[in-house]
């Protein structure tokens, strides 16, 4: 226990078992709370759960720890699975008819969790910013504090060391301190990198109303294997609100083109929802 860091962090009107190892600094959330949140009863639970751990890809995200009970007194076990593979975990739950007319609001709930669940988890063990009445400049020591702290949650969070440094830059900026990164000037001197819309941008798969078919790049993802290594946990700032999030590394877009040649870029690709439905991806590709 003295190796975790356990936190139960308030999500859509319900509480998520947010689980740190100190050692690396991954971040686990509970998964039978997690399911429980979502509104499946203690069968639907253990069946889902069960399901992940068969998982080829997400089982190697799952972890049983041990932390005290809420209960009062003793420990209590809980099979709890990495952030990085929430959102992939989520996407393949199967939501039968039956489900949906009896939980009409589950479709919804469960958008909201792919959405922002693995971003919530991860801010709970971020450190808060401090309120001030009157704002006035930061001290440089102050600063330097916050950046090293930062810097130490990111690094075991897995966060690539270019993109904590540009964070790192942005924090002394808007502190009134302009810092000189050498080698790093700008976001486009970084590496590029990839989320839905941005892959189905590159191979030129569009929908019939001519938006990027983010919803085929998906059912492509989930046929491939992503390495871990494929995978950036990134910063960003929005809105006055920070956190982490997670896109994909050059290889992953090569994978896709790969994939779409393999199969001779079909126009019909099938495409697993939220809701368990299969339905049909139509792609119109454009010259790139």
């Amino acid at each position: 226990m003295n190796d975790l860091v356990v936190k139960n962090v308030p999500f859509c009107g319900t509480e998520l078992l947010a689980v740190q190892e100190r050692g690396n600094g991954k971040i686990y959330a509970g998964i039978n709370l997690l399911l429980a949140g979502l509104g499946f009863n203690e069968y639907q639970t253990r069946y889902r759960r069960e399901k992940w751990l068969e998982d080829k890809s997400l089982s190697k995200g799952v972890r049983k720890f041990s932390h005290p009970s809420d209960k009062g007194g003793g420990m209590q076990e809980a099979y709890c699975i990495n952030i990085t593979k929430l959102p992939l975990a989520l996407a393949k739950l199967e939501i039968t008819p039956k489900m949906e007319k009896e939980m009409p609001e589950l479709s919804a709930k469960l958008e909201e969790y792919q959405d922002r669940c693995a971003d919530v988890l991860a801010e709970a063990f971020l450190p808060k910013k401090e309120k001030q009445d009157k704002p006035k400049k930061e001290s440089r020591a102050s600063v330097n504090m916050t950046v090293k702290t930062i810097d130490t949650i990111f690094s075991r969070a897995g966060v690539d060391p270019l993109y904590i440094a540009v964070e790192a830059k942005r924090i002394y900026a808007e502190a009134g301190y302009d810092i000189k990164i050498p080698l790093i000037a700008d976001k486009e001197t970084m590496l590029k990198l990839y989320d839905c819309t941005s892959l189905a941008e590159a191979v030129g798969a569009y929908s019939e109303k001519g938006n990027p078919h983010t919803k085929a790049i998906s059912a492509i993802l989930q046929k491939l294997t992503i390495l871990e290594s494929e995978i950036v946990t990134t910063p960003y700032s929005r809105n006055g609100h920070d956190g982490v999030t997670i896109q994909y590394k050059p290889s992953v877009l090569e994978k896709v083109r790969e994939w779409l040649e393999v199969n001779y870029y079909p126009t019909k690709i099938p495409y697993t929802d939220s809701k368990g439905k299969q339905t049909m991806c139509t792609v119109v590709y454009r010259e790139m």
